[in-house]
């Protein structure tokens, strides 16, 4: 079985610099020769994407629904979350050299549906961490999971529900993309054969009734399956 290295849940300003990666590519006197190249970070099959719904209390009760990728907001008519719903995906993060420059990374979805309700309304898209087992079949981890998420600080993305459905480009935040591009370095230089698991969230924190977006998950049988492009200068 291969190894992979699990990035940290903070991704600004105190990600660990793993070997270079450092510099933005084409910054105004930036004379080198430029060699481009692409590699893709696919949603992760070992950790099935899907998402986790919170009915608000007391008590609270959390699901794990596996598949489709869902932003979800309901009001229950007292000002109650049922439900909060947070998609979840994995990415895997191959070796690469992007040879001491920041790549350029772009999240490709697809949009399967929506609300009418929740057109243009925000939602994150969150790096999170918590040692849970996954995917989540006690309830426990359900519950850490839901909140890891939900209270996530490290934002790789703001975008919205989109007006119309089909497949959206969002670009990710500089310093996921040094993080990206630091943990494919660190494979590169030492683990060839392995990869990094990244997770993310897509977390709504707003409170229009009925908000909603369903997203192509790993149960996508049309190939619509999320992933991160990551277009860096080689050596």
């Amino acid at each position: 079985m291969r190894k992979y290295r699990l990035l940290p849940a903070v991704f600004a300003l105190a990600i660990v610099m793993l070997t270079g990666c450092k510099d933005p590519v084409g910054v105004p006197g930036d004379v080198h020769t430029s060699n481009w190249y692409t590699t893709d970070c696919p949603a992760f099959f070992i950790s099935p994407t899907g998402h986790l719904d919170r009915n608000e209390g007391p008590p609270d009760y959390f699901y794990w629904n596996y598949g489709t990728i869902t932003v979800r907001y309901t009001d229950d008519g007292y000002g109650k979350d049922n439900p909060r719903a947070n998609g979840v995906c994995f990415f895997k993060i191959p070796p690469f050299n992007c040879s001491g420059a920041v790549p350029k990374c772009t999240l490709f979805y697809y949009q399967n549906s929506h609300t009418d309700a929740g057109e243009g309304e925000p939602f994150l898209f969150n790096a999170w961490n918590a040692n849970v087992e996954w995917p989540p079949s006690q309830y426990a981890d359900r519950a850490v999971a839901w909140w890891a998420i939900s209270n996530s600080t490290c934002t790789l993305a703001v975008d919205a529900i989109h007006e119309s459905d089909g497949w959206q480009a969002v670009p990710l935040d500089t310093p996921a993309c040094a993080a990206i591009g630091d943990s494919g370095a660190w494979y590169y230089q030492y683990d060839p054969d392995g990869w990094a698991s990244f997770k993310t969230g897509w977390a709504y924190h707003g409170s229009v009734d009925g908000a909603r977006t369903d997203i192509a998950g790993y149960d996508d049988v049309l190939g619509r399956k999320p992933h991160i492009k990551v277009v860096y200068d080689g050596p």
